[in-house]
C-alpha cells in the first residue's frame, strides 16, 4: 500500500494516512469517549465494575513497572551469561 514497485516508500500517501489517523484517534479520544463512557455507566452492572477495576490508572502503573522490572532483570541476566560464556571460552 505504502511501497511502489521498486519497494521506495510513498511519502505523501504515508503521511495522509497518518494525518487521517492521528484526526481519527483525536476525534475518538475528545467526542466520542466520555459519551459513551456516560451510556454505558447505565448499566450497572458487575461486568462494568470488573472494568473499572482492570483499567483504573495505578493497576496500569503496576503492570508497567513490573513488565519493565522484568525486562531489565532478564537483560541483566542475560547479559552476564553471554560475558562469562565469552571470557571461559577464551581463557
Amino acid at each position: 500500500m505504502f511501497l511502489t514497485k521498486d519497494n521506495q516508500i510513498k511519502w505523501k500517501k504515508l503521511a495522509w494516512f497518518g494525518f487521517v489517523t492521528a484526526i481519527l484517534i483525536a476525534l475518538g479520544i475528545s467526542y466520542y469517549d466520555q459519551p459513551l463512557y456516560l451510556f454505558l455507566r447505565q448499566f450497572d452492572c458487575r461486568l462494568w465494575r470488573i472494568f473499572d477495576a482492570i483499567f483504573d490508572a495505578k493497576i496500569w502503573f503496576i503492570v508497567a513497572f513490573s513488565c519493565y522490572a522484568v525486562f531489565c532483570v532478564k537483560k541483566l541476566v542475560i547479559t552476564k551469561l553471554k560475558y562469562r560464556n565469552n571470557r571461559n571460552r577464551f581463557s
